[in-house]
């Protein structure tokens, strides 16, 4: 019994130490969690190629999210194609804008591309003009005029397929831009005015008004800047900064991971064809080694260049049925 005041002296010493420790720690707070991840698991499962089924590093403006369309959606209810093989995409279409009326400089310019870099080179009315890849990579449209002419450049660069065009239907202006669309393998573009959708290969509308119809095509040339200015040393280019890294790096991989893209072709998906239309008005197709192959560009029996797309192989051997029944 005499123990007993000394332990409970002890007992009150602990607990009022405990009492201070929590007043000066202040209140008791539930322990630290992480906000939920606003992004689903499902979403979140790494882009895997079905060869090797190691991640894959899609590029940017590469589309992952395929929705195939309706009748009524978007406001399409006239179409040359099927409606369901338009697919509407993930990609941002205002990251796209189009480049309208840009400045070109002379070859000799400072602004002028290296040596080295692609470019899209096209002679209207006798003047060349050249557009840098690295320039049509990021926006995939150049409305242009070359001496009062309106002129389009299209780029897919998921495609590869280039078109130049003349900027006019019936003699009334058009003006393209990109869209988040695309069809059977290649990207969808879109007259402004109409809102009609159009693809660069062939420059031929599928929906809306002029569904059927299709731009008028000019001729032109895949090679380096260097080899574009020696042909026509008089050429002017379109002044653009190469980016520090190449947007689509890693696009080849990111194809083949994208059956929606490339559909049920069997051959390599990968390899280059020029599709071009022979004099008799069939549609034939070559195998290239590239886009900058010189046996890309056909010459008819008659001695004039065919109308030509050079481009992937999934995207032109999915397209060229369409092509074919298509007036």
């Amino acid at each position: 019994m005499g123990r007993q005041p000394g332990l409970i002296l002890l007992a009150l010493s602990v607990i009022v130490a405990a009492l201070l420790t929590l007043t000066l720690r202040g209140p008791m707070r539930p322990p630290r969690t992480h906000a939920p991840d606003p992004v689903s698991a499902e979403e979140k499962k790494p882009y895997l190629s079905p060869e090797t089924k190691t991640p894959v590093a899609v590029p940017p403006l590469f589309p992952t999210k395929f929705t195939p369309l309706a009748p009524g959606d978007e406001g399409i209810t006239l179409a040359s194609v099927d409606i369901g093989e338009i697919l509407k995409t993930d990609l941002d279409a205002s990251q796209l804008a189009p480049i309208d009326d840009p400045e070109s400089v002379p070859a000799s310019s400072s602004a002028a591309p290296a040596d080295d870099e692609p470019v899209i080179g096209v002679v209207i009315d006798g003047k060349p003009r050249a557009y840098p890849l690295a320039l049509l990579s990021g926006h995939w449209v150049v409305n242009d005029h070359v001496d009062g002419r309106s002129v389009t450049v299209l780029y897919d660069p998921i495609a590869g397929a280039a078109a130049a065009c003349w900027s006019s239907i019936d003699d009334e202006p058009v003006t393209i831009a990109a869209t988040e669309f695309f069809y059977r393998g290649n990207a969808v573009f879109v007259e402004l005015a109409a809102g009609c959708f159009l693809l660069a290969p062939t420059g031929r509308f599928i929906t809306g008004e002029l569904a059927g119809r299709a731009l008028n095509t000019l001729p032109y040339r895949r090679e380096s800047w260097a080899d574009w200015k020696k042909r026509y040393p008089e050429t002017r280019v379109v002044a653009a900064n190469a980016p520090d890294t190449d947007p689509f790096e890693h696009v080849e991989d990111a194809i083949r991971a994208t059956p929606e893209l490339v559909g049920n072709i069997t051959e390599d998906p990968l390899g280059w064809v020029v599709g071009y239309e022979d004099e008799d008005g069939s549609l034939e197709t070559k195998t290239v080694t590239g886009p900058d192959d010189e046996n890309a560009r056909i010459l008819l029996p008659g001695g004039s260049f065919a109308r030509q797309v050079v481009c992937r192989s999934f995207a032109w051997r999915q397209l060229i049925s369409e092509v074919k029944k298509t007036p």
